[in-house]
């Protein structure tokens, strides 16, 4: 109830934008689950190139809030969901950041993997894990900020 609540009081960009990061978000979530994580970035990195944004762009900091609120409302999204989905509409708002996936093998706790975005040297999502250093980064992806 207190979630509904404070989104009827958003203005009606946030709404739409937040409503955005939810259809981003989902479809991240479902291309992951069933095309894999090379083909979404591949045609993440194609529809950067074919779409040109007009008009004012969001700040970094209320597209990061927007990706975080949606991730919220949809709790099955994993970390690289929300990480595919931050970074490509940070880029696609002219944002620069990077996607870091890294791996652990603990004894005790065994083969873990996470992803998180750095933005500005910082963690813009999925710090749970990645700032306290226990995962080695194994790849990372860029996209040309549009």
């Amino acid at each position: 109830m207190r979630r509904a609540r404070r989104f009827f009081e958003l203005s009606l960009a946030d709404k739409a934008m937040l409503a955005g990061c939810l259809w981003h978000l989902a479809s991240a979530f479902v291309g992951l689950k069933t095309r894999g994580y090379h083909r979404v970035s591949r045609d993440l990195t194609a529809r950067l190139r074919r779409r040109a944004m007009h008009g004012e762009q969001p700040s970094a900091a209320k597209i990061i809030w927007a990706v975080r609120a949606a991730a919220r409302a949809l709790p099955r999204t994993r970390c690289l969901a929300q990480a595919v989905t931050l970074h490509y509409l940070l880029a696609r708002s002219g944002h620069a950041s990077i996607i870091r996936i890294g791996i652990t093998g603990d004894q005790a706790l065994g083969f873990e993997a996470h992803a998180w975005v750095v933005r500005d040297g910082r963690i813009a999502i999925g710090e749970a894990g990645a700032a306290d250093g226990r995962f080695r980064t194994m790849t990372e992806l860029q996209l040309a900020p549009r």
